[in-house]
Parts: structure tokens; C-alpha cells; sequence
């Protein structure tokens, strides 16, 4: 879920899994694996889908940034 990214040092990796590994993966709300070493990063985020004319997105967001770079790409925890 995060990824060493940017110019400010992480940034959110999502993917779609067929089926979690639940032997290495945590599971959170039974619908999005996080792993192991993300998530006490993760633990407190809040994801939105955004929906703007053609544009559609995730949002997400922490309480644990503290820093984004200009483009929005990448953060810093």
C-alpha cells in the first residue's frame, strides 16, 4: 500500500487482489488488504472515490502526513 515514491518519500500503491494471502496479508473491513509493515502507517486513513465530470479517482488522505510535494504524487510521514 505504500511505496518509497517522489520527492517527498511515499506514496499510496493500491491494487486489486483476486484473493489476499491471509497468511502474510491483514485484512481490514474484510474488503482491502493492507500489509504487515503499512499498516500502522494506513491505520487512521480515509478513502473517497471522487467522481469530477469524466475524471473519477481515490482520494486518500492521513492524518499522519506532513508534507505533500507541489504535484501531489508523493508525501511525507
Amino acid at each position: 500500500m505504500l511505496k518509497p515514491n517522489g520527492c517527498n518519500g511515499w506514496s499510496y500503491d493500491l491494487n486489486y487482489l483476486e484473493e489476499p494471502n491471509m497468511s502474510s496479508d491483514a485484512v481490514f473491513y474484510g474488503i482491502i488488504a493492507v500489509d504487515p509493515m503499512t499498516f500502522s502507517y494506513v491505520k487512521e486513513i480515509n478513502i473517497d472515490w471522487i467522481e469530477d465530470g469524466l475524471n473519477e479517482q481515490f482520494f486518500i488522505s492521513s492524518p499522519q502526513e506532513t508534507a505533500q510535494c507541489g504535484c501531489g504524487e508523493s508525501f511525507t510521514l
